[in-house]
């Protein structure tokens, strides 16, 4: 396995930030700042568990789709118990650099 090439260290603060609130009602409440301010993102240095590399590199090998994909979500949007909290498509940019989702 190769090193990671570059450093994670900024010397500053990122502004990017996942805040998720419990109600009272047991809704949730998810604030989501998606701009970065500091640095530049680079894919390289996200850090990915070992146990979903492997499932990517499954389903890749699969060869599962971004249409297998978007089908896949629109299908757990119709689930009570819907495991997708954001979803955005391939090649479609998402402009709103502060989101708010509430789900009940």
């Amino acid at each position: 396995m190769k090193k990671a090439v570059g450093t994670k260290k900024i010397n500053s603060s990122c502004t990017s930030r996942i805040k998720l609130t419990m109600k009272q009602d047991s809704s949730v409440l998810m604030n989501f700042v998606k701009m970065n301010y500091g640095h530049d993102f680079e894919i390289q240095h996200l850090r990915i568990p070992k146990e979903e590399r492997v499932n990517i590199a499954r389903k890749l090998t699969a060869g599962v789709n971004a249409i297998s994909v978007d089908m896949y979500v629109k299908e757990c949007f119709k689930s009570k118990s819907n495991p997708v909290l954001y979803y955005k498509p391939q090649n479609i940019e998402d402009n709103n650099n502060t989101t708010q989702y509430i789900w009940r």
